[in-house]
């Protein structure tokens, strides 16, 4: 657009960089405070982060940055494939790979957001190697960076109108999460509280998982599943045929395919996932003992070498079976063995992971009582897809000037 006003980043941003309190005071950590690393940033909005600190933390080697901050990365190897932008909606510190973006007066910071995210292609392009191998966006190179303005009534209504797609993301992601909640919390009255439909004459006895109905069983996960195993180390191929679902597709008990890879090379077809399995990450610290379960008919979709499958019997209901891994997500964590930055979960230590087994007419009216719920979750996250790909189509042809707004009336039609 002509009126549009040309400048680099540097004539209308700062920047602010994070950092690392020492580890080695434990008071420092595992406070109150968000503390944002890259893996962290999975999205436009970041409200909470693996990691926090202490008020002597955030005053002790980081930053604290209000809601409404912009963050980048500037450091790391997710540069190669990805530039990650997002937004704060708390107050939260950030480690060194992390710098903070704050606009001047000419420039709305939820415009500059979205402007941000259009031109991740470009981005990755000046992203360099430091000496130790690892991708950077060097400060001088980012801020000599140019940008075309709109006046900021513009910029309001450029962001106005991709907000609108988040916040609609936004909402059915918390839909999705208060469901699958629900389900859990239907678990947990059935079969650790044990009032289930006809509880009130039931005897009990006690097993290696406490008291439990007298008729109920307790195997171990082996008894339990046609297989338990994880996937293998993939030939990675842009264009390949099979999806691989690697560690950080699993989080929060959801199955996300943002960050998944494709592979060309040829392997053992009963480690495609059908619907049912569960899927537990089996290697490194923080992310080790994350459970999700896939509910969809995902055809060509694997894991990699560091997510494990179990696929349970056919006697069991699928929502019980996973449900029930879910509530043995911590259990998960706490098998894993080995050093520092080493951990593993093992298939020997999940053969020592005890599984409850009740009746099977008590696991299917179960599992016919939250299908529903745990089905509509699914849908609600698969209809957020249709929603990014739209919102990333208009991205770059609203903040390049591609639409003229006065002219065009752009409508958004959402399924209830």
């Amino acid at each position: 657009m002509e009126y549009w006003k040309e400048q680099t980043l540097g004539d209308c941003v700062s920047l602010q960089s994070g950092g690392t309190p020492s580890k080695k005071e434990p008071e420092y950590w595992d406070g109150e405070i968000p503390w944002l690393s890259p893996k962290d940033m999975n999205g436009p909005r970041v409200n909470d982060t693996e990691d926090h600190i202490t008020k002597e933390g955030a005053e002790n080697g980081t930053q604290l940055v209000p809601p409404g901050t912009i963050l980048i990365m500037v450091r790391g190897m997710g540069l190669a494939n990805h530039f990650p932008v997002c937004v704060t909606q708390r107050q939260m510190a950030f480690n060194q790979d992390v710098k903070a973006v704050t606009p001047d007066d000419s420039l709305r910071t939820d415009y500059l957001a979205y402007w941000l995210r259009a031109q991740e292609g470009t981005m990755m392009q000046i992203a360099d190697e430091a000496a130790h191998g690892t991708k950077r966006i060097q400060t001088d190179r980012f801020l000599s960076f140019p940008i075309k303005l709109p006046p900021k009534e513009e910029q309001k209504k450029i962001a106005g109108i991709l907000s609108t797609f988040d916040d609609l993301i936004e909402n059915n992601k918390l839909r999705a999460e208060n469901l699958e909640q629900t389900a859990q919390l239907y678990y947990e009255e059935w079969f650790e509280k044990f009032r289930f439909p006809g509880h009130e004459s039931c005897e009990f006895k006690n097993s290696p998982l406490g008291e439990i109905p007298k008729e109920w069983g307790v195997q171990k996960l082996p008894e339990t599943v046609k297989i338990y195993r994880r996937g293998t180390q993939p030939t990675y191929a842009e264009d390949g045929p099979t999806v691989v679902i690697n560690q950080k597709c699993i989080r929060d008990y959801r199955l996300s395919f943002d960050d998944a890879r494709r592979r060309e090379d040829e392997f053992n077809e009963v480690l495609f996932l059908e619907k049912g399995d569960v899927l537990v990450n089996s290697t490194g610290v923080g992310t080790l003992g994350r459970v999700t379960q896939n509910l969809e008919e995902l055809p060509q979709t694997t894991v990699d070498s560091h997510v494990t499958i179990i696929r349970p019997l056919d006697m069991f209901d699928k929502h019980f079976y996973g449900l029930q891994m879910f509530q043995n997500q911590a259990l998960f964590e706490h098998l894993g063995t080995g050093s520092t930055g080493q951990t593993e979960l093992t298939k020997k230590a999940l053969s020592t992971m005890d599984v409850l087994v009740p009746p099977q007419s008590v696991m299917e009216m179960f599992g016919e009582f939250v299908a529903p719920i745990r089905e509509l979750a699914v849908q609600l996250l698969r209809r957020n897809e249709n929603i990014r790909e739209i919102r990333d189509h208009l991205l770059p042809q609203l903040v390049f000037g591609e639409i003229d707004l006065p002219r065009q009336d752009i409508g958004i039609e959402v399924n209830p």
